[in-house]
């Protein structure tokens, strides 16, 4: 928490036109707010656009997203992960089917 409020302090001294107020350019930050949270959308989006950057924004991410069909973000890196470990056991066995066949 500490590094956050240092790195705060260290944006505040950011001044408008310098090479530090577009440290963000060409990079995109999506946002995805589960209840109406019109301030805070906002300053995000305001902050990043200071900065450079873009933003993908979502108000009712818990109405319009994967997350009404009872989708998580931690289910869907379990399931990145799960289709990795399968894509590696099936790299080992054809491995080992190839050697056995040598």
């Amino acid at each position: 928490m500490d590094l956050v409020f240092e790195t705060a302090r260290e944006m505040e001294q950011v001044e408008v036109g310098t090479a530090a107020a577009r440290q963000l350019e060409g990079r995109v930050m999506a946002t995805l707010f589960y209840e109406p949270s019109t301030r805070t959308r906002l300053s995000f989006e305001s902050a990043m656009a200071r900065l450079g950057g873009t933003v993908l924004s979502t108000e009712s991410a818990g109405e319009y997203s994967s997350a009404a069909k009872g989708e998580t973000l931690e289910g869907e890196e379990e399931e990145k992960r799960e289709r990795e470990r399968s894509r590696e056991e099936r790299r080992e066995r054809g491995k080992s089917r190839s050697r056995k066949k040598k």
